[in-house]
């Protein structure tokens, strides 16, 4: 008490004397604050970041994230090709097509010094999963130009991890023999074709790289 007499005015006294030992009665008035108005330069700062935040949260930031780099394909040993003014997603092989209705989509190709390609094309739907699972390689042909075989072996290519599906298949009757993988994790999907001189070839490939695009599938933009 001593101590609340010593600092208070002796208008307070009484109220100080008499008033319980309740830091919610002590506290409950409002404490009157003074706004400091920012510089220009801090409001500018303050709008850049609120709109590279949004750009970040975009579609379009998402599929571009959760494309394979230069960096993450330099064990490739592979250069950047130049893409169709159009970017958009194109028909595999026997038919397979990602569903229309993308909020986003991006291709990406690259080439080997051998002459081999491989394509990536991700995109960002509500569906990504749903129409992985959708595609059954079972259901081309086995026979013709057109063939497909079923899938990878697993003995090659095990399950990646941190992907909701996943599904692959080799053309060796295409123009070129070539291999797919598909893999959805959330609201993406991503299907990455190698095409090579060999069905050989074009499989061992796309094993190297598979867990690469898992990997860029799950990084955050």
């Amino acid at each position: 008490m001593l101590a609340c007499a010593a600092v208070l005015p002796v208008t307070l006294l009484t109220a100080c004397s008499n008033r319980d030992n309740d830091l919610y009665t002590y506290y409950d008035e409002p404490t009157a604050t003074t706004t400091v108005p920012m510089t220009s330069a801090q409001a500018a700062a303050a709008v850049t970041t609120t709109t590279t935040t949004a750009r970040q949260a975009t579609p379009a930031s998402i599929v571009e994230s959760a494309s394979m780099t230069a960096a993450d394909l330099v064990e490739e040993e592979v250069q950047a090709v130049g893409v169709p003014a159009q970017n958009t997603v194109q028909a595999l092989h026997c038919g397979f097509h990602l569903e229309t209705g993308f909020d986003a989509t991006r291709l990406t190709k690259w080439r080997y010094a051998s002459g081999a390609t491989l394509d990536q094309y991700v995109v960002h739907a509500e569906d990504a999963v749903d129409t992985t699972t959708g595609i059954d390689p079972k259901t081309c042909p086995k026979q013709g130009p057109n063939r497909v075989e079923d899938g990878i072996p697993a003995t090659a290519l095990s399950a990646l991890s941190g992907v909701d599906a996943q599904v692959s298949w080799c053309a060796p009757g295409a123009a070129k023999p070539q291999c797919t993988l598909v893999l959805a994790e959330g609201e993406l999907a991503t299907a990455v074709t190698v095409e090579a001189a060999s069905t050989s070839r074009a499989r061992t490939a796309l094993v190297r790289v598979a867990p690469k695009a898992a990997a860029a599938l799950s990084r955050e933009s």
